[in-house]
């Protein structure tokens, strides 16, 4: 299980991380962008669409020097898959969870990811 904290403890979430040939990078990065119902383009899939699956929610991070629209923490059409090692590097969270924890964290927030 995974935690978010701020200077304690926020939340507790199940997640899903990256597979083991694709790890979600480890550091500490900044939300640098957010948007609901996100289209996935690399697979040319609206947003909002029942089988995209980024899910309701994007809260995009700088990780490795991107804009926020390559790693990010996002919501997911697969619930059920929730805590396994699956992703292609992004952090995947129930839908109610993101939706909750979008609502919350602002653009330039530090994540840290351990």
């Amino acid at each position: 299980m995974s935690s978010l904290y701020t200077i304690f403890r926020f939340q507790v979430f199940p997640v899903t991380t990256g597979k083991i040939n694709e790890p979600t990078p480890a550091g500490t990065f900044q939300v640098v962008y957010k948007e609901r119902n996100r289209p996935y383009y690399k697979k040319q899939i609206a947003g909002g669409a029942p089988n995209n699956s980024l899910g309701s929610r994007w809260i995009g991070l700088n990780i490795k020097g991107t804009k926020g629209n390559t790693y990010g923490i996002h919501g997911t059409n697969q619930e059920g898959t929730i805590g396994l090692k699956i992703s292609d590097g992004c952090i995947r969270m129930k839908n109610k969870d993101v939706e909750w924890l979008y609502s919350r964290v602002q653009k330039g927030a530090i994540v840290i990811i351990q």
